[in-house]
């Protein structure tokens, strides 16, 4: 069975044929004839997308930050994850007021400048995020330091149990004891 396209190569009215088969609405596009890259059609309504991404990026800041607040701290692992999760929500803040720049440059400045001042107070979250785990971090090493030289000085006033000194009397040895008392 022929395809369709083929058939329009040999009819007669090619072009008519064509119109049957694309049919475009271009009432929402821009069409610029670029030198370089030739016929670039635009969407005017890009804006919309910039604006969906800025929403997604808030929410995945909110769960980080909720997750972040939630790890307890209180092993060298969680210490990883939760510096991790500080420079990924720096990342998340860096990416919005990416995304505000771009809504600016599309002419959506009202959504422009709205996105570009919520990064400021996530920017600030993240800072204040990394300083409240290095403080969690720094004094669960002070803890664990504090730890250590208590077992360094208990091992160094350890004395062994069979070295003790015995008097002799009955029930030192109880296993051993062979003159019951009376």
């Amino acid at each position: 069975m022929p395809s369709k396209f083929l058939y329009c190569e040999k009819s007669k009215n090619f072009s008519t044929d064509m119109k049957e088969i694309i049919d475009i609405e271009w009432e929402n596009a821009e069409i610029i004839d670029h030198p370089v890259y030739g016929v670039l059609v635009l969407s005017k309504d890009r804006w919309k997308n910039w604006v969906f991404r800025s929403m997604i990026v808030i929410m995945v800041y909110i769960s980080i930050s909720t997750i972040l607040l939630a790890i307890p701290k209180s092993t060298e692992f969680n210490f990883i994850v939760s510096y991790i999760l500080c420079g990924s929500m720096f990342v998340l803040s860096f990416w919005l007021s990416m995304c505000g720049w771009m809504l600016n440059r599309l002419g959506s400045l009202k959504y422009g400048w709205l996105f570009i001042f919520l990064s400021l107070p996530m920017y600030i979250g993240s800072y204040f995020m990394t300083l409240k785990t290095k403080k969690y971090d720094i004094s669960y090493s002070k803890i664990k330091d504090e730890i250590k030289k208590l077992k360094e000085e208990e091992m160094k006033n350890y004395q062994d149990p069979r070295l003790y000194a015995i008097s002799g009397e009955y029930g030192e040895w109880e296993d051993e004891d062979f003159v019951k008392g009376g």
